[in-house]
């Protein structure tokens, strides 16, 4: 019941790192060297502004200059937990992997009531068994929190402020048992205790957050890995129909890492135009992510195949209701082959320029994406005038581009 382990989800879209950048501008520009003669108290910013700068440089993705902020707290306060774990996940997002590992340790052996550096360990363990006990140590902190809380609510429902922390505590609880399972579907596959250790926390999972999206797209994963395709098509229904057609930015919209394994099992059971519908959407949010792009080739490209069979097979086109989103063709037809090999050669060119650019680390993705493209060019399927832009790829390469922030020296001259 081997199933893929999820990627970790690509950069975001070049506008929205901006406007945050902008917005944050002013009270940037607010924060000043500290001068020569000053006291020992007013000799740095505040704590908290230096925690805030971090967050907003986090939010960017600059987690170089955020690592500084946090170190610079951590000189002057060792104890500031929100410090310690932020530079924790800077150093894991650097690559930094032991650095990483070493704040979350110290962290897990100086407070027993925090769940999130177990978290991280989980994903950070040399072996199965050890992720699987990390994981175990968070929903356990968890659980206390969550009893603790709904003992205390003096109404049934509790006032706004706990219901957002009581759902806060079910979706992470329900994660962690997530997390769990995909330990069993990828590094313990072959346990004979797979399949029904998946079943029981999967189980566990949906109790406590009835409606969590990842926990039904992960059994779905598991219905599938078990050739139980039915019942993986109602899990996907459950796991989507909360946020299907939601506007970017909706809270109820899962992280991009659930859309696309989402995605993959949709391909799996040829639901192509649905899984293109929910690739578009993420392409949406995140023009930049290579993954996507590649997948919305791969979709087209087995559309057109299932298409071209299906009209040999019957003679005739198959037409059935298009999904949102999906717009080649005219009416409720679903398109001929030809359109969907051009639209797969167009996704699968951006996702060739997006691989080089960022030397993206699945070389296995490259080598099957330029595979497709062969197979498109001996059919006739040439590539589009303006699909891929050269010189924007050369400046991407050569770190040129929109990516400058014009506060980069205020934040150097602040961190100091």
């Amino acid at each position: 019941m081997a199933r893929t382990k999820r990627t970790k989800p690509g950069g975001r879209q070049r506008a929205e790192i901006a406007a945050e950048k902008q917005a944050t501008a002013a009270a940037t520009a607010a924060l000043s060297t500290p001068s020569s003669n000053a006291s020992a108290s007013t000799s740095q910013p505040p704590v908290e502004e230096l925690l805030g700068k971090a967050h907003t440089l986090l939010a960017q993705q600059d987690y170089e200059l955020a690592s500084r902020f946090l170190a610079r707290i951590l000189t002057t306060e060792p104890s500031n937990i929100e410090a310690r774990e932020l530079l924790g996940v800077c150093d894991l997002e650097l690559g930094n992997v032991e650095e990483a590992r070493n704040h979350f340790l110290h962290l897990v052996s100086t407070s027993s009531d925090l769940s999130s550096p177990y978290l991280y360990l989980a994903q950070l363990a040399s072996s199965p068994q050890e992720s699987l006990a990390h994981y175990e140590s968070a929903v356990r902190i968890l659980e206390v929190q969550l009893k603790e809380l709904v003992e205390g609510k003096e109404t049934e429902e509790g006032d706004e402020d706990e219901q957002v922390v009581e759902k806060d505590l079910r979706k992470q609880i329900s994660g962690a048992l997530v997390g769990m399972t995909e330990v069993y579907l990828t590094d313990l596959c072959f346990d004979p205790l797979a399949p029904e250790k998946c079943d029981l926390l999967l189980s566990k999972a949906l109790s406590v957050s009835p409606q969590d999206p990842e926990a039904w797209i992960c059994l779905a994963s598991v219905r599938m890995s078990q050739s139980r395709e039915i019942d993986a098509l109602s899990c996907i229904e459950k796991g989507w129909q909360d946020w299907r057609g939601k506007e970017l930015g909706d809270p109820l919209i899962p992280a991009l890492p659930t859309r696309l394994s989402l995605t993959r099992i949709l391909l799996e059971l040829q639901k192509y135009a649905f899984a293109i519908e929910l690739l578009r959407g993420i392409r949406e949010e995140d023009e930049e992510e290579v993954e996507a792009a590649y997948l919305e080739g791969w979709a087209w490209f087995l559309w057109g195949e299932e298409v071209a069979l299906l009209a040999s097979a019957e003679g005739t086109e198959k037409k059935e209701p298009r999904p949102a989103g999906v717009d080649v063709g005219e009416g409720d037809e679903v398109p001929e082959k030809k359109e969907c090999w051009e639209e797969a050669r167009e996704s699968l060119s951006v996702c060739e320029v997006l691989h080089r650019a960022q030397n993206h680390p699945s070389p296995e993705v490259l080598a099957h994406v330029r595979e497709l493209l062969a197979q498109l060019d001996a059919a006739g399927i040439r590539p589009a005038q303006g699909i891929v832009d050269e010189e924007d790829l050369d400046g991407m390469e050569d770190g040129e581009g929109d990516w400058g922030d014009d506060d980069d020296d205020e934040d150097e001259e602040m961190v100091e």
